[in-house]
């Protein structure tokens, strides 16, 4: 595999706090003052393209409609699903790991070990 150009994309106005990747996905997470006077935070998603060997942005959020880009991007995650004939489990995230919630077996099942389970007692 070919080493990865790291250096995310910023502007002048952006200070990086961190960075969370999966497969060949990343969210840099920047501070980003408001006209306000108050701090919020932008997060960018980027790519890698393997052919190119560098990050693409493909888009950026402000904190305050970040909620709803996750609930949007679930949507057209289902929908896919559905004229794949193929349903994934939802996922929620708890303690920063992501778990699968299978309502059939009352569990959580952590999407990267799934040895590592938490029963749901009585949550239906």
């Amino acid at each position: 595999m070919k080493q990865r150009n790291v250096k995310p994309a910023q502007s002048a106005s952006e200070k990086p706090i961190n960075l969370f990747a999966r497969s060949i996905l990343r969210a840099i997470v920047s501070e980003n003052p408001r006209t306000c006077g108050h701090l919020g935070h932008l997060v960018e998603v980027e790519v890698f393209l393997e052919e190119r060997n560098e990050w693409f942005s493909v888009g950026l959020f402000t904190d305050l409609v970040l909620h709803d880009a996750i609930i949007l991007l679930q949507q057209a995650e289902e929908f896919v699903g559905q004229i794949n004939g193929v349903r994934s489990l939802p996922t929620v995230c708890l303690d920063g790991k992501s778990y699968f919630v299978d309502r059939r077996l009352g569990e959580f099942r952590n999407l990267d070990d799934p040895n590592d389970r938490i029963v749901m007692n009585g949550i239906q």
